[in-house]
């Protein structure tokens, strides 16, 4: 086997082949590179950007306690492929077998082994060989880490005395994203990042030691897992920054019961501080053997349509903070759940049942400390061992069934008929914004009479989240898209709010033609209803729509009592009420409703000056 000696400190061109057969084993009696490091082969900042190619054997063979071994150094930038072996041996072992400076990148096929795997500062590195060391398999100062499927990082020691080692780990203050698809494996920590980080996993990201973390972030960022993430004290830790987490995958903490963690306790799936978002997808497992998911420091959603268990609690929010957690069909859950709020404190935190297909809760009894429970429109959900605590609402705009001491009874709501804030309607005092107008206040009726309002509903809506916003987005009618002056200005109604024509009432929805009757895109909307002693007609921008008409869908409103939670109607059967109780008959289709869709496009598509005056009967 040929042998080679290379003095430190130089190399002989601006390229490196490292043939296979051949080995370059570095000596420190031959010299230094700055500070104190040896190595093998030595390429120095002056070169600029070089570009070394391995196939046979680099080894950093130094035998001076203290040393800073280096296999290869690339202090000027340029790119490192390695597909032989590169490590870093003899006594003192101290030293990574590549450092990669100044954005150099790395690509290993072959085996990295010995004291410490990669630093690289700023560059890319890519992994489908080995890196089997004792300290960290790849050090980052910023930039990008990639481990493919065929790829393994392995780091085999606990601590170093003056920090804890990691597959990966990082140094310094700079962004970095890890990308797994194959093994990173170590004993405390198996990805330790302390500045704003990105990691992505389909792999295995697992720790060797009963009381390790498989991910920590320390200065907040995202973890995206499809694969598997598994630590003894904690499967993930996310704090310092803001917290993401998407997760289809399995993510665990597996110790049991013993001396706590220092800061959060032992045995966790998930821990998060700030800014918390969390997102357990249809097949995503989140367990830890004590808690499944605890977070503290800030307000925290969850999301879940997996499964998320704990032995003793699956989710434990932090008290003091508005939290929310949105549960989807197929969500389970082992362990008490904890909105973290107790019933009654300044601060409530939310339970939302969202979803279009049917949900189930099978023991509502885990679910504690959730001042208000929101089911979404569209929603449907069966709950059992169902109690309403003091202290707790309902907003309802979907349908639930509750069994209460074996007795089943249903909260259910029809489509919203409403006005969207900023909608001026016609009383004594003249145009009022619909949100400015209070009960007691008069209204002008059609004959000219007036009325008092009864009771004003309100309800904000969150439709970028609403699982079929087409159900609630306002549907727009232009400025006199009627006739001259109706509307007076743009009308924005709730998608089922009926207008008066013909002495026929006539859902809006039902007259979007997508010229002057369209229907919005919004991420967020307020609505308001009127109601007066009976149902009837008031003036909305200067065109009759209806008042609010009871049919038991009062709790879609967010200011009503909760006395709809043993109402008993079906969405079909809101709509037949509707229809039998209201002042003019309901209708979406046939010749009233042709006669106005007919107006309404000819305006639309009639020059200014031929639009004036048509047609001559005002709606």
């Amino acid at each position: 086997m040929t042998q080679a000696i290379i003095q430190p400190g130089t190399v002989a061109s601006s390229n490196a082949s490292i043939a296979a057969g051949v080995t370059i084993t570095g000596n420190i009696g031959l010299g230094s590179y700055g500070g104190g490091a040896y190595g093998a082969l030595l390429a120095p900042a002056a070169l600029g950007a070089v570009t070394i190619f391995n196939a046979g054997v680099i080894d950093a063979a130094g035998t001076r306690p203290g040393a800073l071994e280096v296999g290869i150094l690339l202090a000027g930038g340029g790119w490192l492929g390695n597909a032989g072996t590169i490590e870093v041996t003899g006594t003192a072992k101290i030293g990574y077998a590549i450092e990669a400076l100044a954005g150099a990148s790395v690509t290993n096929a072959g085996v990295i082994a010995g004291f410490g795997g990669i630093y690289a500062a700023g560059g890319v590195v890519s992994n489908s060989g080995l890196i089997d060391v004792s300290a960290d398999g790849i050090n980052l100062a910023g930039g990008a880490v990639t481990n493919n499927s065929s790829g393994t990082i392995i780091s085999t020691a606990k601590t170093s005395g003056r920090t804890s080692y990691a597959a990966i780990g990082n140094t310094g203050s700079g962004s970095v994203s890890v990308s797994n698809a194959g093994l990173l494996q170590g004993v405390y920590f198996a990805v330790d990042l302390s500045s704003a980080a990105v990691v992505s996993n389909s792999g295995s990201i697992v720790t060797s030691f009963a009381l390790g973390d498989g991910i920590l972030l320390g200065n907040g960022g995202t973890i995206l897992n499809r694969g598997v993430i598994s630590g003894g004290y904690l499967g993930a830790a996310l704090s310092g920054g803001v917290d993401v987490v998407i997760n289809s995958g399995t993510i665990t903490g597996s110790a049991p019961a013993r001396p706590f963690h220092p800061h959060i306790g032992t045995g966790l799936g998930i821990y998060s501080t700030i800014a918390n978002s969390l997102t357990n997808l249809a097949g995503g497992v989140i367990a830890g053997a004590q808690m499944g998911v605890r977070t503290g420091g800030a307000a925290a959603t969850i999301i879940n349509a997996g499964t998320i268990t704990g032995g003793t609690m699956a989710v434990g929010f932090a008290a003091g903070f508005a939290n929310r957690l949105v549960l989807e069909p197929g969500a389970q859950f082992s362990g008490l759940v904890d909105g973290g709020n107790m019933l009654g404190a300044a601060i409530g935190s939310v339970l939302e049942l969202a979803g279009t297909s049917a949900g189930m809760i099978a023991n509502f009894g885990t679910f504690t400390d959730f001042a208000t429970i929101v089911i979404d429109p569209g929603a449907s959900w069966t709950l059992s061992n169902f109690t309403l605590a003091p202290g707790q609402s309902i907003t309802s705009t979907g349908k639930i069934s509750v069994a209460m001491s074996g007795n089943a009874e249903t909260i259910s709501a029809a489509p919203m008929a409403c006005f969207a804030a900023g909608t001026r309607i016609l009383g004594a005092r003249g145009e009022v914004a619909v949100e400015d107008l209070r009960v007691g206040d008069l209204v002008i009726l059609p004959d000219g009479s007036e009325a008092p309002v009864q009771w004003i509903g309100r309800r904000a809506i969150d439709l970028a989240r609403h699982p079929a916003p087409e159900k609630a987005q306002p549907v727009r009618i232009a400025a006199e898209a009627m006739a001259d002056g109706i509307p007076a200005r743009d009308l924005l109604l709730s998608p089922d709010h009926a207008l008066w024509f013909e002495n026929c009432l006539i859902p809006v929805k039902a007259l979007v033609n997508g010229r002057n009757v369209t229907q919005e895109r919004r991420r967020f909307v307020v609505y308001y209803h009127i109601e007066l002693a009976a149902h009837g007609i008031l003036f909305a921008e200067a065109v009759g729509c209806e008042s609010y008409l009871e049919t038991g869908n009062r709790g879609c409103f967010e200011n009503a009592p909760v006395a709809d939670l043993h109402a008993d109607f079906a969405p079909a059967e809101f709509q037949a009420m509707r229809e039998a109780k209201s002042c003019f008959p309901f209708v979406e289709c046939g010749p009233v409703v042709e006669r106005l869709r007919g107006i309404l496009i000819r305006r639309a598509f009639m020059a200014p000056g031929l639009r004036r005056g048509w047609p001559l009967s005002r709606p």
